[in-house]
């Protein structure tokens, strides 16, 4: 089980490595740059859905399963509900209510927010949208933060 259990851990932080580092490319970099390009909507629409596909269909479902194998090498139990009966097990709980968190608001941002803006911005019409989608990817920024602090708390104890 030590062997499956730093494979999982290193599954784990690279998958949520490529998220966050993903999410800080996005926001810090690319948007700032393609905002003054007359294609704007079309650079950002391509973007966004291969961001997102990569996402959905290979990070979440990453992060999932190596979450699992990790709080049970952690805890001994596969049940979430008994995860926080062990030491640091808080943190993983916290984790987990965190992550599915983040997917309904990835959702939000991803299925109806973004591709709504792209829609109203592509029309020349108010970017209320993508000020709101905006916010949402930030608030999962903040989320995908404190999930690294209490995925630190787990291992290291609290911060």
């Amino acid at each position: 089980m030590e062997k499956v259990y730093k494979i999982s851990v290193l599954l784990h932080i690279l998958g949520f490595s490529l998220w966050y580092g993903g999410m800080l490319f996005i926001s810090l970099i690319l948007l700032p740059f393609i905002k003054t390009k007359s294609d704007y909507p079309d650079i950002l629409e391509k973007i966004a859905k291969r961001y997102s596909n990569i996402t959905w269909f290979f990070i979440f479902p990453l992060m999932l399963v190596t979450g699992f194998i990790n709080a049970y090498a952690r805890t001994g139990t596969i049940n979430p509900l008994l995860w926080s009966e062990y030491t640091n097990g808080k943190y993983i709980v916290l984790k987990l209510h965190l992550f599915f968190l983040i997917i309904i608001l990835s959702a939000i941002h991803d299925f109806w927010l973004g591709p709504k803006a792209v829609k109203l911005m592509r029309e020349g019409k108010k970017e209320n949208m993508r000020k709101i989608s905006g916010i949402i990817g930030r608030i999962n920024f903040i989320l995908a933060t404190l999930m690294l602090i209490f995925g630190i708390s787990t291992v290291r104890g609290c911060l």
